[in-house]
């Protein structure tokens, strides 16, 4: 079974800049490979890694900017996906099923994120008149 990641402004939390950031994040995961190609691969999981890291970062100060209360809870389950996505780079994928797990992993985790936990944040911020939607 084939994951894809496909973009749905229901994911749209209303801010271009992040909308675009969580686009990219789709676009990525959609390069993990459907076959072992392990070199293809471990590229694909780094550039996830490195995006998201560097996504978790804006996302945290944008938080500590407009004073979201849940900002350690929301920094923790970024260093939880951060450090799984870590983990998963040194694992060795022997089947086709162990590739499927990961990319349900990812798809879950990002579409829930955004639908639960970034949501949460930028109702907080329009709440307190932080930015308005762009």
């Amino acid at each position: 079974m084939a994951v894809e990641f496909i973009w749905d402004d229901l994911y749209s939390v209303g801010r271009a800049d992040i909308d675009d950031q969580h686009k990219s994040i789709f676009s990525i995961a959609n390069t993990v490979p459907d076959t072992l190609d392990k070199g293809m691969l471990n590229y694909t999981i780094m550039r996830l890694y490195l995006y998201t890291t560097d996504h978790f970062s804006a996302e945290e100060q944008m938080m500590k900017d407009i004073g979201f209360p849940k900002l350690e809870y929301h920094k923790a389950l970024h260093d939880e996906l951060t450090a799984r996505l870590q983990m998963i780079s040194t694992e060795l994928f022997d089947d086709l099923d162990s590739l499927a797990r990961f990319k349900e992993f990812v798809h879950k985790w990002i579409v829930g994120h955004i639908l639960t936990h970034d949501m949460e944040y930028f109702e907080f911020a329009r709440s307190q008149g932080g930015w308005k939607p762009v």
